[in-house]
C-alpha cells in the first residue's frame, strides 16, 4: 500500500516492541527513497516529504496497519541469493 508513493522505491515494514502500546508492538518501516523521483521534482527535505506521504496513505488503512515510525536508508534493502527481500 505504501509503495503507491512515487517517492518510495523500497520499503520494509517490521514490528517493534513498544511498552506503551496496548498490543506491545508498533509498525516501523525502513524506506529507500526513489532518488530519481526526488531529483526530478527538486525535493530536498526528504524526511518531511516521506512523513507527509506515509501519513496520507496511512489514513486509508486500519490503525493496526499504520506505520508509526520509520528510518531512511540510501542503500538498497538486503535480498536473498534468489533476489527476494
Amino acid at each position: 500500500h505504501y509503495r503507491q508513493s512515487p517517492f518510495i522505491k523500497e520499503l520494509a515494514v517490521l514490528g517493534l516492541h513498544d511498552t506503551g502500546a496496548p498490543m506491545g508492538e508498533r509498525l516501523h518501516a525502513v524506506i529507500v527513497p526513489d532518488a530519481d523521483a526526488l531529483r526530478t521534482r527538486g525535493i530536498v527535505n526528504v524526511r518531511e516529504l516521506l512523513r507527509f506521504e506515509i501519513e496520507g496513505l496511512a489514513v486509508q488503512l486500519p490503525a493496526h496497519k499504520r506505520i508509526l515510525s520509520y528510518d531512511i536508508s540510501t542503500e538498497p534493502l538486503p535480498r536473498t541469493t534468489t533476489g527476494n527481500r
